[in-house]
């Protein structure tokens, strides 16, 4: 278990949660993003996307830049790095240091829109815990209308202080390990990663998207 201290403000001086976090140092192993760019969510998914590069660039070669597009599920985007500028607000009133595109839920989408030079549609999902798999169901409905032959699909989240805080506010975070289905849970536990996807109208691998489905029967904010 861990508290969650960022710059020096505990926000919890006696709770503390368990919280899965990359333990590498994302600065070392992946570049650095600059500008709107710049922000964890983008560094993880960008791990992500090098396992299937091949496949990627295998995809603009036969289909062009202007035929492949991308949608990517996320909930934090960049927000931490407007996390300062939320805090100085509460402080004193004034808002500065804001940068709306890091909170724009089409943050990851564009960036990996610009990281391989496509020219398609690119589009941000924020469903909460189903943003990755309806980004996947996005993704084969630009295929299946013909907008799109290959989507680069799938979702990234970066570890971030207001989804921590958030979570908290709503009792259901655990400093014990996740233990769903039994009598004896106490919560949940917040992480970060990516899943990441190349869906195409042609075989490209043994594996299949063989049905999906959606609704919406939302009744509030949360």
């Amino acid at each position: 278990a861990m508290f969650f201290i960022i710059k020096g403000y505990n926000f919890y001086e006696n709770k503390s949660f368990i919280l899965g976090q990359i333990s590498q140092n994302l600065d070392e192993i992946c570049p650095k993003f600059k500008g709107d760019f710049a922000n964890r969510t983008n560094q993880i998914l960008f791990l992500a996307l090098m396992q299937i590069e091949n496949e990627i660039k295998n995809a603009v070669e036969k289909f062009g830049t202007h035929r492949i597009g991308v949608v990517i599920g996320t909930t934090v985007t960049g927000v931490q790095s407007n996390f300062d500028a939320f805090l100085n607000r509460a402080k004193t009133g004034e808002f500065k240091g804001y940068n709306l595109e890091q909170n724009s839920h089409a943050n990851p989408a564009n960036f990996v829109r610009e990281l391989f030079g496509l020219k398609s549609v690119a589009l941000g999902v924020s469903s909460a815990c189903t943003s990755g798999n309806k980004a996947v169901i996005e993704a084969a409905r630009l295929i299946k209308n013909g907008i799109c032959d290959a989507v680069i699909c799938g979702g990234s989240d970066g570890l971030d202080t207001l989804t921590v805080l958030g979570f908290e506010s709503l009792g259901v975070l655990s400093d014990e390990r996740l233990n769903p289905f039994s009598q004896n849970r106490k919560g949940t536990n917040l992480g970060e990663g990516a899943g990441i996807f190349l869906l195409s109208r042609d075989e490209i691998s043994d594996i299949c998207l063989l049905s999906y489905a959606c609704n919406s029967d939302a009744f509030h904010i949360t």
